[in-house]
C-alpha cells in the first residue's frame, strides 16, 4: 500500500535531489516540496518510491523541458523525465514504465507499454521508468474514473506521439550506443585474457621463450600459414591473422590458438611425444578458456 499511494501522491523524491541519477528530478522535486504536503503512515513519513544508483551498467537519462503539443487547438503541456537503468530491470515491476501526472496527481500507475509504444525494444522496455507531469490539458481525455485514460482522445495522442518520438528518436539510440560500447568492453577484456592464457599456456611447458607472432602469409594453395621456429633459448611461433582463418568470427581465436600449440608440438621429434605435448596442451588451454 506504501508504494502505491507514495506513487500516486505529490510527495517528493526522499530528502534528496539525487534519488535518480545526474539529478534529472531536481526541478520537479523543488516544486513538489514547495507544497509543504506530508503523509504519515505507522508513524513513517513517506517518500515517492523511487531510488536508483550504483547500477553497474550506468543510466541513460533524459530530462523533457516544458513543452507544448497542440490537439485540434487545445494545448497540452507538459514536463518530465525519463531514465533507462542500463542492462538491468526496474525493480519493483510495479515502478517501470511511464507514469502520467496531471497538476502532480497520478494517474493510474506506472504504464509498463510506455503509452502503447508501437516498436519492439525488449528487453530494453523493462529498463525504462518515467513520469510526465502534465501542466495543461489532458483532464478531458480523463476516463470516468478518473484513474486512466481514453486513449483514442486527441489530447492523449498528441502527449503520446509526443513521448514515442523522445524515446525512439533519443533515447533507445543512446541505450543501443551505449550496449554496443558495453558489448565492445568485454570482447576486448575476454580476447586480451585468452592471449595471456595462451602464452602462459605455451610459456608453461618449455624452457625457453616462447615467442607468438600474427603474420599475413598464405600457404602455396593460399590457406592460412602457421609455422615455428627454434633457437638456443627461443620459441618463434608464427600464426595466421585472425581475418584470414576460415572460420566464424567466434572462434577465431580459438582456431588461431589451437594452431599455435599444435606448431609448439611439432617441435618435439618423437611422434608419441608429439601427439602427448599436444594433448597436454590442448587440455591446459581449454581449462582456462
Amino acid at each position: 500500500m506504501a508504494i502505491t499511494v507514495g506513487t500516486i501522491c505529490c510527495l517528493p523524491f526522499t530528502i534528496s535531489d539525487n534519488a535518480l541519477p545526474t539529478a534529472v528530478i531536481k526541478e520537479a522535486n523543488s516544486t513538489l516540496k514547495s507544497y509543504n504536503f506530508a503523509l504519515i503512515v505507522d508513524g513513517r513519513k513517506l517518500f515517492k518510491p523511487v531510488f536508483l544508483h550504483n547500477n553497474p551498467g550506468g543510466y541513460t537519462t533524459k530530462v523533457i523541458q516544458r513543452q507544448t503539443e497542440m490537439a485540434y487547438g487545445v494545448p497540452v503541456t507538459f514536463s518530465g523525465y525519463v531514465v533507462v537503468q542500463e542492462g538491468k530491470q526496474i525493480r519493483p515491476d510495479d515502478l517501470r514504465g511511464i507514469l502520467v501526472r496531471i497538476k502532480n496527481i497520478g494517474i493510474g500507475y506506472y504504464d509498463p507499454s510506455m503509452l502503447d509504444y508501437p516498436f519492439n525494444e525488449d528487453p530494453r522496455s523493462r529498463w525504462v521508468m518515467g513520469e510526465i507531469f502534465v501542466e495543461e490539458g489532458l483532464e478531458d481525455a480523463l476516463n470516468i474514473d478518473r484513474d486512466s485514460f481514453n486513449r483514442f482522445h486527441p489530447e492523449f495522442r498528441a502527449l503520446q506521439q509526443a513521448i514515442h518520438k523522445i524515446l525512439r528518436g533519443e533515447i533507445f539510440p543512446e541505450v543501443y550506443r551505449k550496449i554496443d560500447i558495453r558489448s565492445e568492453t568485454r570482447r576486448d577484456a575476454i580476447e586480451h585474457h585468452r592471449n595471456e592464457v595462451l602464452s602462459e599456456v605455451l610459456g608453461g611447458t618449455d624452457d625457453r621463450n616462447v615467442t607468438i607472432a600474427q603474420s599475413p602469409k598464405l600457404g602455396l594453395r593460399g590457406e592460412p600459414y602457421s609455422n615455428a621456429h627454434q633457437r638456443r633459448r627461443v620459441v618463434e611461433i608464427e600464426v595466421p591473422e585472425q581475418d584470414r582463418l576460415p572460420t566464424k568470427k567466434s572462434t577465431r581465436q580459438l582456431a588461431q590458438s589451437l594452431l599455435a600449440i599444435f606448431e609448439l608440438a611439432t617441435l618435439v621429434e618423437d611422434k608419441n611425444e608429439q601427439r602427448k605435448r599436444f594433448a597436454d596442451l590442448l587440455f591446459a588451454l581449454i581449462k582456462r578458456w
